[in-house]
């Protein structure tokens, strides 16, 4: 397969770009499994020959997917003859001269269009042409290929000028609306873009970064009053302005429309300019994604031999600011910006999110279809399903059938749904559910008999107490959100057929990622982990499913990484909620908690809830509480301690009864969620303390570090950790429990890792420890100095009524007798036995010999 890859070397005349780019990229990811797809793809381009390499690389701006690369080759091999050979045509020697036979004549191939190979046009003007369904950007082309199925193609006019010529990707920041069709679109009233489909580069442009330096230029096409016109965008030029004979060309009857211009003066390099008027008229603007229309002023000058339009380029960072303030207004206000800003660090934040703005939900388009991954779902089962797989709808009331269909056309014009067709064949049906809360309502699949047969995922999630650790010493902090994430992932052909639900309105198929189904969170996570892979292996960008959080601990190293990460979501078109969104924080909530740079902390709002609940009745209330304790028990001193008998009663084999000692544990459970402390970030540069203690109710421990907050050192607990002592561990003896600690109240600890014949408890605990010892410390700490950590531990309660363990001392326990019964069965029993005897034929026997003697 290496031979065959290297030995591939593209051909125009005997190749086409798309199959044999495909090919090249299976046997490339084949031999090289691990290698990056730009890196593939630059492999694939080196095939090309250098002529052809040069040029795909000169129009396509990294970095691009092959789908790019791909469109490239085959307009570049369309319009040029680059990658192509001349043909020698033979003539016959008798019939020309010495001459002409030296003079060898050459042949130009045949041309086709690359999408219908037909000989009557090029791909330009095929209506068979695939869709650009995404604005292109300046330096980075982003957009994805599809074939047009639509039959709006047939239904155009053929007579309708097509822009040869439309602007590259000079204007980045207008709003997109799509529509199907070929030719340039343009609205009177409407200052929004409007899909054009396969546009073709501009003639010329400067370099990338080089805009700024004068007289750097490039032309293209645009309409001024329905008729096309040549304009050239220049950097260093003074106005925006047209000789008249250019204009008079394209534009007759123009002196009508000239407005006076008086006491101004123009001069170029060479000599003065004699301007004769302004003319106040509107520009179209064509884009890859669309077109844009634009009033602006041109001065008509008398002696300018310029044979187009030219046009300043501020006039265009003007209408830029116009459209950043609306969208400022419109969607930006939406999110959460840190107010403590500078009004120049909130301005190169709003720049930011402004350059990126179609990676943001609009009203227009709240959706995006993320192009890089398929959710897939595989049945341990094959044909014929079971019958559980194909339920009926759920009776529903009035209400729910109501609240069913608006969800319902909710989700089709979001492209989540689609309706059945009558003749499609369902194998699996699944009923829905409207859930209500508070009188808001949403919509829900009944997938539980499909998740029973669906393998599951083995991809992990990562653990929310771990990753906030990557928190520390961040000075500002970003969260973001996807909008609606799972219902941005597509879904694979034969799985959308697994995912159709029914309604009282029919048979409706899913084709996004639904909630409720086995593995899609994990299938998200695995998605968000290929497209940020770097940024996450470098610590500063957390994703956990769809939350994004990005840390750093400078400001414009912070934006950058905002760009970076914006930048790949729109890559791959992932739509980004700017509600839940939060930029530049110090302290913000994040994944449940209240988290910054130095501290982290439970979010008190989720705890309030708790707060409001009677104690549980029942032993599912009670694991509920439990689990709901446990999940913060980071920040909850000795929880084990506090928690044990609640845990008791929660046993299977352990009936259900509410003591008064319950009910305290439940009320200090309670008291200590919402005094929990704040945590403080690990420092992993400073040394930490591990202050431990055991008793025979459970363990506790808490790495403690000194960091300087506010400029004053500070010490405080990085986590609590607890945990129960097994009936095993109980018989230990002290030393053996306090064995594990690093500043302990016992002290016969300190020579433990001098310990020459310690059991097989110490020993193990001895290995454990070797790879800590050079920098390990055991230090003793007097027991009436040691409270932080021993409090609750050594917590004696007096033996009086007021205590619910209270049990009298002289008093001896009393067993009363409720009732006593005699019975007389001695007679019956033994006649009961003989009657049984006979029954048997050898014991009948044995029985009658006994009787004779």
């Amino acid at each position: 397969m290496e031979n065959a890859f290297e030995s591939a070397i593209f051909n125009s005349e005997k190749n086409e770009p798309l199959p044999w780019f495909l090919k090249q990229k299976d046997r490339c990811s084949a031999l090289h499994p691990n290698m990056s797809d730009s890196r593939i793809n630059m492999k694939i381009l080196r095939k090309c020959g250098g002529e052809l390499e040069h040029a795909i690389k000169c129009r396509c701006v990294e970095p691009c997917s092959a789908e790019d690369y791909i469109n490239a080759m085959e307009d570049i091999i369309t319009r040029t003859r680059i990658g192509k050979t001349w043909t020698i045509v033979p003539i016959d020697s008798k019939m020309v001269s010495k001459t002409s036979r030296e003079d060898k004549r050459r042949e130009r191939p045949v041309l086709r269009c690359h999408n219908c190979r037909s000989t009557s046009h090029l791909a330009n003007t095929c209506t068979k042409k695939t869709k650009i369904n995404k604005a292109q950007i300046i330096g980075e082309v982003q957009y994805t290929a599809e074939k047009e199925e639509s039959d709006l193609d047939s239904a155009v006019s053929e007579d309708k000028p097509v822009d040869s010529y439309p602007i590259e990707s000079i204007i980045p920041f207008f709003e997109v609306t799509e529509v199907h069709t070929h030719y340039l679109k343009y609205s009177e009233d409407c200052d929004s873009l409007i899909n054009i489909q396969d546009s073709i580069m501009c003639k010329t442009k400067p370099s990338r970064g080089k805009g700024y330096i004068a007289g750097a230029s490039f032309i293209t096409s645009i309409l001024m009053n329905d008729i096309e016109a040549r304009v050239n965008f220049d950097a260093g030029e003074f106005c925006t302005c047209v000789g008249k004979d250019y204009l008079q060309a394209i534009l007759p009857g123009w002196k009508n429309h000239l407005l006076p211009i008086k006491g101004v003066q123009f001069s170029s390099a060479i000599n003065n300019m004699y301007p004769l008027g302004i003319l106040d008229t509107n520009l179209v603007f064509p884009h890859p994604a669309g077109s844009v229309r634009m009033q602006t002023e041109i001065v008509v000058i008398d002696n300018c031999t310029s044979q187009h339009i030219i046009l300043q380029i501020s006039v265009i960072s003007s209408v830029k600011d116009t459209y950043k303030e609306e969208f400022v207004a419109n969607q930006l206000v939406e999110a959460q910006i840190n107010p403590s800003l500078s009004p120049k660090m909130r301005h190169d934040l709003i720049d930011v999110l402004y350059t990126y703005k179609n990676a943001f939900a609009s009203d227009n388009e709240q959706l995006g279809a993320i192009n890089v991954h398929e959710v897939y779902i595989t049945l341990n089962i094959d044909r014929p399903y079971p019958s559980v797989l194909r339920r009926s709808a759920y009776p529903a009331s009035l209400r729910a059938r109501e609240a069913c269909e608006k969800h319902i056309q909710e989700l089709i014009y979001l492209s989540v749904l689609r309706k059945v067709r009558h003749k499609e064949e369902v194998e699996v049906k699944t009923p829905v559910i409207i859930a209500w809360n508070n009188d808001k309502s949403r919509i829900a699949g009944d997938f539980r008999e499909l998740n029973t047969y669906t393998v599951p995922d083995r991809y992990p999630i990562p653990g929310i107490q771990e990753t906030l650790t990557q928190l520390s010493q961040a000075k500002y902090i970003t969260s973001m959100d996807a909008w609606k994430g799972f219902h941005q992932n597509v879904l694979m052909p034969k799985t959308k057929k697994l995912l159709r639900i029914i309604t009282h309105c029919g048979f409706y198929e899913y084709l996004r990622m639904p909630f409720h189904m086995r593995n899609a969170p994990l299938h998200y996570q695995q998605m968000m982990n290929t497209i940020f892979p770097t940024e996450v292996s470098e610590g500063w960008l957390i994703i956990y499913i769809d939350d994004i959080i990005i840390c750093s601990d400078s400001w414009y190293l912070h934006l950058s990484r905002i760009s970076r990460v914006i930048y790949k979501a729109e890559g791959v078109n992932i739509k980004i909620s700017l509600k839940k969104c939060s930029f530049g924080f110090e302290e913000l909530k994040a994944l449940r908690h209240i988290v910054s740079g130095l501290s982290l902390g439970i979010d008190k709002n989720k705890v309030a809830a708790v707060l409001l609940k009677p104690i549980p009745q029942n032993k599912k209330g009670m694991m509920s509480f439990l689990g709901f304790s446990s999940y913060q028990r980071k920040h909850l001193k000795d929880f084990a301690i506090l928690a044990k008998s609640l845990y008791i009663i929660c046993d299977q084999q352990t009936v259900f009864e509410i003591t008064h000692e319950r009910i305290n544990a439940y009320e200090n459970t309670r008291k200590a969620l919402t005094e929990a402390p704040l945590l403080l970030m690990p420092d992993w540069n400073i040394p930490f303390k591990l202050y431990i203690d055991a008793c025979g109710d459970g363990l506790g421990e808490a790495p403690i570090q000194v960091q300087i907050i506010d400029d004053k050192p500070t010490e405080g607990p990085v986590c609590y950790i607890s945990k129960q002592i097994k009936q095993t561990e109980a018989r230990y003896g002290e030393s053996h429990m306090d064995c594990l600690c690093f500043i302990t109240d016992c002290n016969a600890v300190k020579s433990l890792l001098n310990m020459k014949t310690p059991n097989r408890h110490m020993l193990r605990l001895q290995i454990a420890t070797q790879e800590y010892r050079v920098n390990m410390t055991i230090v003793y700490k007097a027991g009436n100095i040691h409270k932080n950590f021993d409090g609750l531990i050594r917590l004696e309660l007096a033996n009086t009524p007021d205590n619910p363990a209270y049990v009298p001392l002289e008093a001896e326990p009393q067993i009363p007798i409720e009732e006593i019964k005699i019975t007389d069965i001695g007679t019956k029993f033994f006649e009961q036995v003989r009657e049984s005897y006979k029954q048997d034929k050898n014991c009948h026997i044995f029985t009658s010999l006994l009787d004779e003697d």
